[in-house]
């Protein structure tokens, strides 16, 4: 398509009819200055103003195009072309979309692929329990993600004075290689991937499965007490879970109360989910999502209840169903602790409402594992 003859064309067409630019401006209408422009080369019409230059000059838009009058046979061979390179041109313009659309289909699975890679099982969260003769001396969480670690041990449990702790793993020769040191009776730090790093994140999991925490009391006692780490959540779920709602009805608490410890185990292993020895089971109570938890190793059932206010913690050991109680603020410090066995027994803080507390607790259970 060439402008130049196009824009004569239009000029001896004008001529023709012995019309102005501006007179042939406003037989379309149109500006004055558009005329000059085609008959210059310098633009061409457009579709709508090819259609009244045809009816003014009466001819036909192909031999407007061409910038000559044409024979049937030459519009017709023309048309032919016309219709080849536009068919030969939107063939081109579909390639050209697909393979746009395969490119970027391509890069979104790969997006896709490499957001998985990076994302699955990035967070993992553990408690923490420290445990010598069968005595519980420290709670903890840990937190482990590609870059970060989160560590936090409180002394929950010991009534000696804490003078100084020491955090450390035994390696392969059963050597003791320390990680953190504390002259207060907790730790808590975060540690950095390659940034004067306390972890080796090379071997995180060995060094998960062989921590020890050594507290040099003031009276010059010292204590090495294995810690004991238990999956509470890794993000491997592809979907949403599902949690399950507990509907709170009437209960008898004695029922479950006085359940045979070894049954009530039992109905654990059938309901809770196996995750590194230990059994885990999660869902909803209103506005709040539990977890439960049973330890083996210390046959001991553990509750946990998030909500927007508050942390709470139940721990109920199954050899003498002796129940313990912790509440938590937003920052994780413990508000209040007691213990029930045969009566209450506030061991840390001003505690408030044990006996709501304690049937709670037994509330919960009996609906998951009784009811």
């Amino acid at each position: 398509m060439n402008t130049e003859h196009i824009g004569k064309f239009i000029h001896e067409l004008r001529k023709e009819k012995e019309l102005t630019q501006e007179q042939l401006a406003d037989l379309i209408p149109i500006g004055r200055g558009a005329v000059s422009k085609w008959e210059r080369g310098v633009t061409i019409p457009d579709s709508s103003t090819l259609l009244r230059l045809s009816d003014i000059f009466d001819v036909t838009i192909n031999e407007i195009l061409v910038g000559s009058r044409l024979s049937k046979k030459e519009e017709n061979s023309i048309v032919n072309k016309i219709t080849l390179k536009l068919y030969d041109s939107n063939n081109k313009r579909k390639k050209i979309i697909s393979i746009l659309l395969l490119t970027i289909f391509a890069i979104l699975i790969l997006f896709l692929i490499y957001y998985f890679i990076m994302s699955y099982k990035s967070i993992k969260v553990y408690t923490i329990t420290g445990i010598k003769d069968s005595i519980k001396y420290f709670d903890g969480i840990f937190v482990e993600t590609k870059n970060k670690i989160y560590f936090r041990i409180d002394d929950t449990v010991s009534d000696d004075s804490i003078e100084h702790l020491t955090l450390y793993y035994q390696d392969e020769n059963n050597g003791k290689v320390v990680i953190y040191s504390s002259d207060n009776n907790y730790i808590n730090f975060i540690d950095y991937y390659g940034y004067d790093s306390y972890f080796d994140f090379t071997k995180i999991n060995y060094i998960i499965a062989n921590l020890y925490l050594e507290a040099n009391y003031n009276n010059g006692n010292t204590d090495n007490i294995k810690l004991w780490l238990t999956e509470d959540y890794i993000n491997d779920n592809l979907f949403k879970i599902n949690y399950k709602e507990v509907v709170n009805n009437n209960f008898d608490v004695n029922e479950v109360k006085n359940t045979d410890s070894s049954i009530l185990v039992e109905k654990i292993k059938e309901k809770f989910t196996l995750q590194n020895d230990n059994y885990i089971f999660e869902y909803k109570d209103k506005n709040s999502v539990l977890t439960y938890s049973y330890m083996q190793l210390l046959n001991n059932l553990y509750l946990t209840r998030i909500n927007l206010r508050i942390i709470e913690e139940w721990s109920l050991n199954l050899s003498n169903k002796e129940l313990t109680y912790t509440q938590y603020n937003n920052d994780n410090e413990a508000i209040f602790s007691f213990t029930y066995l045969n009566s209450i027994k506030c061991t840390f803080g001003s505690c408030q409402n044990e006996k709501e507390k304690i049937d709670d607790f037994w509330h919960n259970t009996y609906e998951l594992l009784i009811k």
